[in-house]
């Protein structure tokens, strides 16, 4: 009797926290949205003025290949005019709500 009960109140459990993911995820998506209207991509700038983080920790996060702290990244190399490489990086709105949503600790 007490295994049923202890799996009913875990299945419960699991869709209050299903339900408070999707209105994050929603809430999110929302604020993104209305900061930058009729985008689906967003640039590395941008997408930090989303998780507000500052540039400089940005490119610690790339050096230090710490990528689970950021939204999915999309990079893209390119040369510049006297042949130098640099790097575009690109990010999907829905990774950016997806990755805000499922942060434990945002303030």
């Amino acid at each position: 009797m007490h295994n049923i009960i202890k799996d009913e109140l875990a299945i419960v459990k699991n869709i209050m926290e299903s339900e408070m993911y999707n209105e994050k995820f929603e809430f999110y998506l929302k604020k993104i949205e209305m900061k930058f209207p009729n985008k689906q991509k967003l640039n590395a700038g941008e997408m930090l003025q989303c998780i507000n983080k500052s540039r400089a920790t940005f490119k610690r996060i790339l050096e230090a290949n710490d990528l689970h702290k950021i939204p999915v990244i999309s990079a893209k190399e390119k040369y510049k005019r006297d042949g130098a490489p640099y790097h575009t990086y690109e990010f999907d709105v829905y990774d950016i709500a997806e990755f805000l949503a499922q942060k434990k600790n945002h303030k």
